[in-house]
């Protein structure tokens, strides 16, 4: 802020009321400072304006398979219900990749939650942004949802033997 107000030549504190919206600025000098911060590569660093939207990220492995897409498409619904905004990013199984989209997300784009499926190490660093992982459990830092698929296996097994099946196979 500090350089941005010598080259506008107004104090640091003008500058810092023009990016918290104080109505005792000019709409000269506030138009004045804005345009030199955006020439200068530093206007999001300073604009407190938040989209009114909250932005999800969802990381899923590939968008082929209609598993993974009806986990994609529900979580979506969810999102969009609550008045929030999904983007959806696939690492197409390459885990380099899947760790570079999560930090993409939480430090360049500055999403407010990350939901991601399938997450095979830790993540190198800890982010400050609610990021939950589906289907592993890897990283305890992270909050975790996995499914059982043996006991639900084994509920239907036991679901078909007691009506009388014998030869059950399980694909």
């Amino acid at each position: 802020m500090r350089e941005l107000a010598k080259i506008a030549g107004v104090s640091v504190s003008t500058v810092s009321k023009v990016f918290s919206d104080a109505p005792d600025v000019g709409e000269e000098t506030k138009k004045k400072i804005i345009g030199l911060a955006r020439e200068n590569g530093c206007f999001s660093k300073y604009n407190k304006e938040k989209y009114p939207k909250k932005t999800v990220a969802i990381i899923c492995p590939e968008y082929e398979s209609v598993y993974y897409m009806s986990y994609v498409i529900k979580l979506q619904s969810i999102i969009e219900k609550h008045g929030g905004i999904a983007v959806v990013l696939s690492y197409h199984f390459n885990f380099r990749l899947q760790r570079d989209l999560i930090d993409y997300c939480a430090s360049y784009l500055k999403v407010d939650g990350i939901i991601n499926l399938c997450l095979k190490e830790p993540l190198r660093k800890e982010y400050d942004l609610p990021i939950v992982n589906l289907f592993s459990q890897c990283d305890r830092n992270l909050d975790e949802i996995t499914e059982d698929h043996a006991d639900a296996i084994g509920e239907a097994v036991r679901a078909l033997y007691e009506r009388g099946h014998r030869n059950i196979a399980y694909v």
